[in-house]
């Protein structure tokens, strides 16, 4: 038992440092909340065939711990409701480039004219899974729409 103590020890305190709320050994902290960027034009395709059209802004993105990996959510605001088949698609074949994993906000819009009703009547959501194996070289995740970028940084 005496010669296990250390270990125990050392155990203890290492466990005790993923509670600290800054420390980079906390799972919880891997991805911080997100920043915006706007942009005036839509961003280029790159080589991505989908009939879905980027949504026109993007109001939120999370970054959620799961096991094995992480949930990506993005909340988007489009110009009318019926929006709808939402989707997040990763460039580049889902490769990071340097260090950037980037995804583009697809939806498909309604085949008829529809309200513009209230902001909250109108948010869409798209979710996506993403192993550690596809966030090994990952540092920072950004969901691009036709006029902002969202970021979550780890």
């Amino acid at each position: 038992m005496i010669k296990n103590l250390p270990l125990l020890f050392a155990a203890a305190l290492t466990l005790s440092a993923c509670g600290l709320g800054d420390s980079r050994l906390n799972p919880f902290n891997w991805f911080g909340g997100a920043e915006e960027e706007v942009i005036e034009a839509a961003p280029p395709v790159d080589g991505i065939e989908d009939p879905r059209g980027l949504v026109t802004a993007l109001t939120d993105l999370t970054v959620d711990r799961a096991p094995g990996g992480a949930i990506i959510t993005a909340y988007a605001l489009p110009q009318t409701q019926g929006y709808w088949d939402t989707v997040l698609i990763a460039e580049n074949d889902g490769r990071p480039v340097d260090g950037v994993l980037t995804l583009q906000f697809r939806a498909t819009p309604p085949f008829d004219a529809q309200p513009t009703g209230t902001d909250r009547s109108r948010q869409i959501t798209a979710v996506i899974f993403l192993s550690n194996q596809d966030l090994e070289f990952v540092r920072t995740i950004e969901v691009k729409s036709q006029t902002n970028i969202l970021r979550a940084r780890r």
